[in-house]
């Protein structure tokens, strides 16, 4: 079984933002803080540990599948995804 770090996505105060990497029941509450507080569409990701190349995004943790994030897809400029 694969395991995974997690980390909430989104727009607040008009600025790009992201939590850091860190175990699925951390990310599940800073998302529920981010929810309330950004004001921005927020994505829950994963990736394997330490591999940018892994991302994977959700719009919600409870939506059915994972999306590979990709070089098209919106980012951060400092990750490096699959082309």
């Amino acid at each position: 079984m694969t395991t995974y770090e997690y980390r909430v996505t989104g727009c607040g105060g008009g600025v790009w933002r992201r939590s850091e990497w860190t175990d699925r029941e951390d990310a599940l509450e800073g998302y529920e803080r981010a929810s309330d507080e950004w004001d921005g569409v927020i994505g829950f990701e994963r990736r394997e540990p330490g591999d940018d190349s892994t991302i994977q995004r959700k719009q919600s943790p409870d939506a059915d599948e994972w999306i590979d994030v990709t070089a098209d897809m919106i980012h951060f400029e400092d990750e490096e995804v699959p082309a």
